[in-house]
């Protein structure tokens, strides 16, 4: 079981087309195995661009951004396309992004002036598909006290569950302990507001998948 609550979410469709070469690259059969690729960041743009090429040969980028390709696969792949341009490592590919709170190079970064930078951190949760892509501490779900308005829970893709009983001014982690932290949709019980449940897995396709439901 998995649950989608938010539009953001979108299932990369794949092409059913044979492989063939175009302009000396090799065509991927789906936009999820392309963005999944080791090649170099021009290098996947410039397969997106034949996939798309062939998977509508008679539409124009605009057009691929218009109507019911408003929210669609061309319009998520160039939002994801504008993310990963100012993110990429010396050699071109996608960063690992807590490279530069470790004083990596990435481009156009400077070594971080946290006081916290000599601290030895030690992970004590789960470490599972935090990668590149995933580890953006990305808010995925909010539930409300049903009463109380200074009350609400915020899910994180891997973060876990955090609780304000200050209207937003502090949070606490409530799952800390748990051993799988995505967290996708909250509930509150509206007649029982301390019983919450948490669906486990992500809203992105190449997130965690999940594993069911957590009561509190």
């Amino acid at each position: 079981m998995k649950v989608y609550i938010l539009s953001y979410l979108v299932l990369l469709s794949t092409c059913a087309s044979l492989n063939t070469f175009a302009g000396g690259l090799k065509a991927q059969n789906s936009l999820e195995e392309i963005l999944w690729s080791p090649q170099d960041f021009e290098t996947i743009i410039e397969q997106a661009n034949d996939y798309f090429d062939r998977k509508h040969p008679d539409l124009s980028p605009r057009q691929l951004c218009e109507g019911e390709f408003r929210d669609g696969e061309y319009v998520k792949f160039r939002r994801w396309q504008a993310r990963w341009s100012q993110r990429l490592d010396r050699n071109g590919r996608l960063a690992d992004i807590t490279a530069f709170h470790r004083g990596e190079n990435t481009q156009g970064a400077s070594r971080s002036l946290s006081p916290f930078a000599s601290v030895a951190w030690t992970n004590i949760s789960y470490a599972g598909y935090i990668t590149g892509q995933i580890g953006l501490g990305r808010t995925t779900a909010i539930g409300f006290h049903p009463t109380d308005p200074s009350t609400w829970y915020v899910g994180a893709a891997i973060g876990g569950i955090w609780r304000t009983t200050d209207n937003g001014q502090t949070y606490t982690p409530l799952g800390d302990e748990l051993p799988f932290l995505a967290v996708s949709s909250i509930v509150v019980d509206a007649d029982s507001p301390s019983t919450i449940y948490i669906a486990l897995s992500d809203h992105v396709w190449y997130g965690p998948p999940s594993i069911g439901v957590y009561k509190s």
